[in-house]
């Protein structure tokens, strides 16, 4: 792994404490958006989340 990037639903209490790189030096970014209302800890919804398709679009379109 080069690059660590950290989402977080704004209502995941699990996620806490926010910004994770306080925590872990390592992370590259660190996101919060709005994931699911109260699904946020499923694969789905994050997977539908348009931070997550942001986050590896640049390195797949050198692919």
């Amino acid at each position: 792994m080069r690059r660590w990037v950290n989402l977080c639903d704004h209502g995941d209490i699990v996620a806490v404490p926010r910004p994770l790189k306080q925590r872990f030096p390592s992370v590259d970014l660190d996101l919060t958006d709005s994931i699911a209302p109260f699904d946020f800890h499923r694969a789905a919804p994050y997977l539908r989340s348009a931070a997550v398709a942001a986050t590896p679009a640049p390195f797949l379109a050198n692919s």
